[in-house]
């Protein structure tokens, strides 16, 4: 046991041996040449910058790289075509037949609000596509969208800058811009409800929705409030009338709420 302990205290001198010969060698260069180490340490400082400088270009061309085959990637968008279309038409019509097959009652099912949803749906997405009108409207709500989006992100850089080197890494997008986002959007809906405000938009899309589709108008409410609340909050709207409710007015709320995505949520992605 004691030849093992002294084997290890010898490995630990071996060990230390060259660290203190070069203190010791570079104690007495500093006393014998002051002015040979000065310079050798101003050379070592140099090289120091001069590596840290090359460390960060090369980084630099890295991201500017990944930028440019990001978008080398990226398929380009082919416009609005009657492919396109008919795809989009295909795919309603699949669901419609699918909900179709899984429905427990297919005599009741009223074919004219089907037809008049689905017409009113494609009108829109031509409208925003090909007119001008309609496509600069939901522009200008688009940059009032993105304008709040900014506000957020510049009190999320107010708050976090410093807490991080790079910003652009996928950790401080989504810890320090996408939850605050959901933080900031829930946190102005909430203001937006309380000086009733909200109140007054669902109303308006519910007796659209209740004229135009004749459903009632506390299913045309939950699926307005849909639009600005999530799938849990929108039904809180007509909790007055949920007990009330048969099994499709039912599915229909919950199918409001599955289908569409809250404001909140729809500003983080």
């Amino acid at each position: 046991m004691k030849q093992f302990l002294c084997a290890i205290v010898f490995i630990f001198c071996l060990l230390l041996s060259p660290t203190s010969s070069s203190q010791n060698s570079q104690d007495s260069l500093n006393h014998t040449n002051p002015e040979l180490a000065s310079e050798l340490n101003n050379n070592t400082n140099t090289t120091l910058v001069r590596d840290t400088t090359i460390t960060a270009n090369n980084t630099e061309q890295q991201k500017q790289q990944t930028v440019v085959n990001t978008k080398e990637t990226i398929i380009p968008s082919q416009g609005f075509s009657f492919s396109s279309l008919w795809r989009g038409i295909l795919g309603m019509i699949s669901l419609v037949f699918i909900a179709f097959l899984f429905s427990s009652n297919r005599k009741a099912i009223n074919w004219r609000v089907v037809g008049i949803g689905l017409t009113f749906q494609l009108v829109i997405a031509i409208g925003v596509l090909k007119v001008g009108f309609v496509k600069s409207v939901f522009e200008i709500v688009g940059k009032l969208f993105v304008k709040i989006l900014n506000f957020t992100q510049a009190g999320s850089k107010f708050l976090f800058e410093g807490l991080v080197v790079d910003m652009d890494t996928f950790g401080f997008i989504f810890a320090f811009q996408v939850l605050p986002t959901i933080i900031f959007f829930s946190a102005l809906t909430s203001v937006l409800y309380y000086l009733g405000v909200i109140q007054i938009i669902v109303k308006g899309f519910g007796w659209l929705l209740s004229k135009l589709l004749k459903i009632s108008g506390a299913e045309s409410l939950s699926v307005a409030g849909n639009i600005f609340l999530g799938q849990t909050e929108a039904p809180l709207l007509i909790k007055a009338y949920l007990e009330k409710m048969n099994k499709s007015e039912m599915l229909l709320v919950m199918i409001g709420g599955m289908a569409t995505v809250a404001g909140a949520v729809l500003a983080a992605i």
